[in-house]
Formats: structure tokens, C-alpha cells, sequence
């Protein structure tokens, strides 16, 4: 903790940024968790809606 407590203001900007931008990939690419049955799937929002729209038509 003693070293995150060094870190200057500029450089929480930075990193916020960062996993600010890794956040927008990954939920427009998508990426999956698991194996076989038991997976996590995060992103790709396009494709879940469409999914849900077939099984309700």
C-alpha cells in the first residue's frame, strides 16, 4: 500500500484512462471465460440482444 500511496495524482489519471480504454475493447470485442458449459461470456452486446430477440420470436 505504501507504494500506490507514492504514485502522483498525473499517474492515477493515467492509469484510469488506460483501464478506462481496455474497458471499451473488451465490451466491443467481447471475450470468454471457461471451458465447456461453464464459461463467462463478457462483452459482444449486439450479439446477446439478438440472440434473446430469436428465442422470444
Amino acid at each position: 500500500m505504501e507504494k500506490a500511496a507514492g504514485i502522483p495524482p498525473i499517474g492515477w489519471g493515467v492509469i484510469l484512462v488506460i483501464a478506462f480504454l481496455i474497458f471499451i475493447v473488451i465490451m466491443m470485442k467481447g471475450i470468454r471465460f471457461g471451458m465447456g458449459d461453464k464459461s463467462l461470456s463478457i462483452g459482444k452486446m449486439d450479439e446477446k440482444i439478438e440472440d434473446i430477440n430469436k428465442i422470444l420470436s
